[in-house]
């Protein structure tokens, strides 16, 4: 079989349909199931039990896939290996982030890496947090960025930069009396924990991260909306509907646009990471590494690049 045969089955097995995994693949239906009908007759074996909904692995299904997934990686590795070689004039590099911080990141990134590599494609991918995750261990990825996290153990990161998480509350909601004695801007949680809230929908690393901090304060919050836009929870909060909390990536982006207040959530602001996450069996080109480097130092305010 050749790199396409795999890529095809591989495809299947993620999918575990055939009419969208072909979709995804830009044939027809019918060509695939020809396909896999094909290459499962020179193969001797069924790949796939076609009587399961979702289309379930055979045995020796398991063992093709897992197969090809290794053939794969190895040509897509040297692929990479090569354009290094020939000074990474050209490539490609798929990049995941979820939308609202591919707003924030991507056109500055974007920007300083295309002086120096403008012959190297960038594809981008948005999702939530756990959608991305997945694509990027199914190798459909090659890094993502997102709030720092547990991860799998053939995963690695690197750190781009450090931002606080705040509460965001509409003009004139409420009031510095609502902070902690002693601390003008640092939000007494007893005062607030029956307010409405605006949170992330689940599988967002935003609602992981407040859950976190509600189960801190012993807090059982009055969920009133849930949304997959930090920038709709914002906006929502500006409008004195609910209160929320927001990564200040959000809160620059609408500075100016909207009048809203922000608190800090503790005595020592309550921040997180936000990495470069890719696979530690992929191979990591020039380019790669180079549009990992040129984040970490806009983001961190170096100029070094």
């Amino acid at each position: 079989m050749d790199f396409k045969q795999l890529s095809y089955i591989v495809k299947v097995a993620e999918c575990q349909n055939i009419t969208k995994a072909a979709k995804e693949l830009f044939i027809s239906q019918p060509s695939l199931s020809q396909f896999l009908s094909k290459t499962e007759e020179e193969l001797g074996v069924k790949l796939f039990d076609r009587s399961t909904n979702p289309l379930t692995l055979t045995y020796s299904g398991k063992k093709c896939v897992e197969a090809a997934k290794q053939i794969l990686d190895i040509n897509n590795n040297l692929k990479k290996e090569l354009e290094d070689i020939a000074g990474c004039q050209k490539g490609q590099i798929v990049v995941g982030i979820p939308r609202e911080r591919g707003g924030y990141m991507l056109p500055p990134v974007l920007k300083e890496f295309k002086k120096q590599y403008p012959e190297v494609e960038i594809q981008t991918a948005e999702y939530n947090t756990d959608l991305l995750l997945e694509q990027l261990s199914q190798g459909r990825l090659d890094v993502i960025f997102i709030p720092e996290r547990n991860l799998d153990s053939e995963l690695a990161y690197e750190e781009i930069y450090e931002e606080e998480l705040v509460l965001v509350t509409g003009d004139g909601v409420i009031d510095r009396s609502w902070c902690l004695d002693g601390y003008a801007n640092v939000i007494d949680w007893e005062k607030i924990k029956t307010m409405p809230f605006a949170v992330l929908k689940k599988g967002h690393g935003g609602r992981r991260k407040c859950e976190e901090i509600f189960s801190s304060h012993n807090i059982e919050p009055v969920i009133a909306f849930e949304t997959n836009s930090n920038s709709t929870a914002l906006r929502m909060a500006a409008e004195g509907i609910v209160i929320t909390m927001v990564p200040e990536m959000t809160v620059r982006l609408f500075q100016g646009a909207q009048r809203f207040n922000t608190y800090s959530l503790d005595k020592t602001p309550v921040t997180w990471k936000v990495v470069a996450v890719y696979r530690k069996a992929a191979y990591q080109n020039l380019a790669q590494k180079e549009f990992i480097k040129i984040a970490r130092n806009i983001f961190q305010g170096r100029k070094d690049y």
